[in-house]
């Protein structure tokens, strides 16, 4: 599942322009990869912040 988000935030990344969008466009498309980008590490780092408060490492 980790895979799929991460394929999802570089196709966001590199979609081409030639498509006909607008430099805003690409900036939002940016934008929203970046903030799923950010959202996956805060759930990896909380993951492995509850797995080290439990001690399961």
């Amino acid at each position: 599942m980790l895979g799929d988000l991460i394929e999802l935030i570089a196709r966001l990344w590199q979609a081409d322009s030639s498509l006909g969008e607008s430099e805003m466009d690409r900036r939002s498309r940016r934008f929203l990869g970046w903030i799923v980008a950010v959202i996956i590490a805060l759930l990896v780092l909380a993951v492995i912040a509850l797995l080290w408060e439990t001690r399961e490492i």
